[in-house]
């Protein structure tokens, strides 16, 4: 498969506003932004035709594309994107107490990390800065010291 998942990538991100800056071994985007985006994001199809399409591009896409009426990719596609959203843990908005209480589970089982993860190029900056002076220090009253990771 070409550039796999590269073009996904950066259509997501072309899709989420912002800057995209991309470099694989196919493609190459340098500082694109579209400048007019729709109202409503444009849903993401990937054509897809088996099995290793199939988990590549489930949880990355919105629309299985198939070219013949073939059911077999269906079953898969519909449970890779299920048990991404199980697996996943998925959290919206500015409310730091909520987003401490959905982590709380995590970390009285015994997890000592979390991912935080902000979606959209155009909101990166005021992400890190409220991650900086709410979130993160939210964390530490609730979970006690952070500790800082180390490399693998």
């Amino acid at each position: 498969m070409i550039g796999v998942p590269g073009p996904v990538d950066i259509i997501t991100g072309l899709l989420a506003g912002g800057y995209v800056t991309y470099h694989g071994t196919h493609f190459d985007v340098d500082s694109a932004k579209p400048w007019d985006l729709p109202d409503v994001r444009v849903p993401i199809g990937v054509a897809v035709s088996g099995e290793q399409s199939v988990q590549t591009f489930a949880t990355l896409a919105d629309v299985m594309i198939a070219t013949e009426p073939d059911p077999g990719p269906v079953p898969a596609w519909d449970a890779a994107r299920v048990r991404a959203h199980e697996q996943f843990r998925w959290f919206a908005g500015d409310d730091v107490a909520a987003v401490v209480d959905a982590v709380r589970p995590f970390a009285e089982a015994g997890f000592t990390d979390v991912a935080l993860v902000q979606i959209g190029g155009d909101a990166q900056d005021s992400f890190f800065a409220a991650a900086e002076q709410e979130l993160l220090p939210a964390f530490q009253e609730a979970f006690g010291e952070h500790r800082t990771p180390t490399p693998a």
